[in-house]
């Protein structure tokens, strides 16, 4: 009877042994799992960086401080962003854009890889804003409104029709060595004097070749058989245009401009 429960006993030792082996390996499958899938969600964006997001120059630095040409390299291919939470961006601008595949860094960042400058893109939660960095420069990106229609977006004729408007409409007086003339304006595509001044072109950075690092309007005077590049400076409703000098650069084959003196000053009126 003893030696009969003895190997009793050691059945049971013998085969409780492997139960605990598989125990044992269930449970560090489990904790492998856990950690594979803690990976796996910082791989993932946060759901906060989720809708569209609009560079924050686009609408509000340009119509505020009434300038262009500082922001115009941003808006070549990212003016806008669209996000979820995949491996991907809808991001455009005003000659690229495109589905773009991301790394993600973490929940609240990620970088574009297979760009030159691999810009990285941080959301920044106290100011609810994406800061996209690259070498030396950082943008901004707010959310946008649903009001706001930025369809002009990649469309030369409507962007700088738009900003003609927002920027130049309106009735100004002109100050002159004899005094102040006033200057009605009833056409948004004309400054000055219809009568006397058109603008032929607002400066925009459509083209690969950037030929002034300053604003610049292409105006055509009556009288003057070409028209020619002004220099435009907002301060306040006082806008100052400035006469320009060029040269051709050969290996580029466009022409490189300098802003010169003040040629004309306007004061923009209220409408």
């Amino acid at each position: 009877m003893n030696k009969l429960l003895f190997l009793l006993l050691i059945i049971l030792v013998s085969c409780s042994k492997p139960k605990k082996q598989v125990q044992a390996e269930k449970k560090e499958l489990a904790v492998a799992s856990s950690s594979e899938n803690a990976i796996k969600s910082t791989k993932q964006l946060d759901k906060k960086l989720q809708g569209e997001w609009i560079n924050t120059a686009l609408l509000d630095s340009t119509l505020t401080q009434k300038k262009l040409e500082p922001w115009l390299s941003s808006f070549y291919g990212e003016m806008y962003l669209k996000i979820n939470q995949k491996d991907s961006i809808d991001i455009e601008g005003n000659m690229d854009g495109g589905i773009i595949k991301i790394e993600i860094k973490n929940p609240f960042s990620f970088k574009i890889p297979n760009y030159t400058e691999e810009p990285t893109f941080t959301y920044l939660e106290n100011q609810d804003l994406i800061q996209q960095k690259v070498a030396y420069h950082k943008f901004l990106f707010r959310r946008k409104r649903a009001t706001e229609d930025i369809s002009f977006m990649a469309d030369e004729e409507k962007f700088n029709n738009f900003f003609l408007k927002k920027l130049f409409e309106g009735n100004y007086l002109e100050l002159t060595n004899s005094g102040i003339n006033k200057i009605s304006i009833n056409d948004k595509s004309f400054i000055g004097d219809p009568k006397k001044t058109k603008i032929e072109r607002l400066w925009s950075g459509f083209e690969t070749f950037t030929p002034f690092d300053f604003d610049a309007i292409q105006l055509k005077e009556i009288g003057k058989k070409e028209p020619e590049y002004f220099g435009w400076e907002f301060s306040g409703d006082t806008l100052k245009l400035y006469s320009t000098s060029h040269k051709f650069d050969e290996e580029s084959g466009f022409a490189k401009y300098e802003r010169g003196k003040l040629y004309r000053t306007l004061i923009k009126q209220n409408l």
